[in-house]
């Protein structure tokens, strides 16, 4: 059997600790969950993004055609569309 060691914040361990006990799980069970399901899965199984919820929503609502400016053919028109808002 292999072993496995990394550093880790202490706060960041004493709350995994805690919730995998609430789980009925040592840490180490949780880490061979998580491990084999991205083994199995060949990607982390969770979402990862640099993105927060605000940004998320945007991105999805431009996906869809929500909330979307006029077009302007040229960077004058724009400019020019700024200045006159009130």
């Amino acid at each position: 059997m292999a072993q496995m060691s990394f550093r880790i914040n202490d706060t960041v361990k004493k709350d995994f600790e805690n919730v995998c006990d609430d789980l009925g799980l040592n840490p180490t069970a949780a880490l061979t969950i998580f491990v084999k399901k991205m083994c199995r899965e060949k990607r982390i199984p969770f979402e990862v993004s640099l993105y927060n919820s605000d940004t998320l929503r945007v991105l999805d609502e431009t996906k869809r055609g929500k909330n979307l400016s006029q077009a302007f053919l040229t960077v004058d028109d724009l400019f020019e569309d700024l200045d006159n808002e009130d």
